[in-house]
């Protein structure tokens, strides 16, 4: 098949996020696979540190990340605990973005309600033999590297590249976030960060003088706006945690006992860098700290 490159000399990157970790050669054999194909193209690593097989994870860090690249970025995630089923790999396009992975819920929450994709079919942008095991290497690596260096993925009147349409894909279920009679807002843990922040389904949050304006990241039916200085974030137990700006305002305490008042007294709420609030403590781990587990349910109140 003749390939369609693209007349350009600038390349989109190509930007990796897995759970290989770097003790196994996994995340490098998808740079070798790379540069062989598109030696021109920049390969930048967003994390290898996804949790083994946690798709709902990885499709929030990609959430927390896209943005922050160029437009025409080219994403490939492979968190994909469903290798060799009958789960499709596909290319997607959305928002100025590319996403190659396997569609199993990893472009939950980058990809809108209108987008593009394709099967990614075509035995010509694949390597042979395919292995059952490791589809990063054979299917997705190779795609998106013929991809970044201009294969077209559909061109008009013409049969698709990389394979047929997709009509749909699969989607996660949302995070926990509604708006409750009180006025308030009811969410969850997520997970917590390697410092031990605890990253909340709360958000996306900007600060505005004294008010706090909130808009939904998942969903559109949510939203308010709340007095900064009486937000309050309550937990499961009763215990409730203040709204603070900086890592720095949160009290030393000593750390007794998960269930000692004086803990909580030593961690409070903050709007993280993705807009989400976060709970921290200060200089620790406040998921150490207080115990609490991804999927806690919390209530911002005022």
């Amino acid at each position: 098949m003749k390939e369609i490159i693209a007349e350009m000399d600038d390349f989109p990157p190509i930007v990796l996020m897995t759970d290989f970790g770097l003790a196994d050669p996994f995340a490098g054999i998808l740079k070798g696979v790379i540069a062989q194909i598109a030696p021109r193209v920049s390969v930048i690593d967003l994390t290898h540190e996804i949790p083994a097989g946690d798709v709902r994870r990885a499709a929030i860090t990609l959430w927390q990340a896209y943005r922050y690249f160029p437009p025409g970025t080219v994403f490939l995630c492979v968190v994909d605990p469903g290798v060799g089923s009958s789960r499709q790999p596909i290319l997607l396009q959305s928002g100025g973005y590319t996403y190659i992975g396997p569609d199993n819920g990893l472009f939950t929450f980058v990809v809108k309600k209108e987008f593009i994709g394709w099967q990614l079919e075509n035995a010509a942008f694949r390597l042979t033999p395919t292995s059952a095991t490791f589809h990063g290497r054979d299917i997705f690596a190779p795609a998106a590297a013929h991809f970044a260096r201009g294969v077209q993925a559909s061109l008009p009147g013409q049969a698709d590249n990389f394979g047929p349409l997709l009509a749909d894909i699969v989607r996660l279920p949302s995070p926990r976030l509604e708006n409750i009679a009180s006025g308030g807002l009811r969410g969850e843990v997520l997970f917590p960060d390697r410092f031990g922040n605890l990253l909340t389904s709360l958000g996306c949050f900007q600060q505005k003088g004294e008010e706090l304006i909130f808009s939904p990241w998942v969903g559109e039916a949510v939203g308010g706006c709340f007095p900064s200085k009486k937000v309050r974030i309550q937990l499961e137990n009763g215990d409730s945690l203040t709204l603070l700006t900086t890592f720095d305002e949160i009290p030393n305490g000593e750390c007794r006992n998960s269930s000692s008042a004086r803990n909580y007294r030593s961690a409070a709420a903050l709007i993280g860098s993705s807009g989400l609030l976060e709970i921290a403590a200060k200089g620790r781990s406040a998921a150490t700290l207080l115990g609490l587990q991804s999927g806690a349910p919390l209530i911002l109140t005022t």
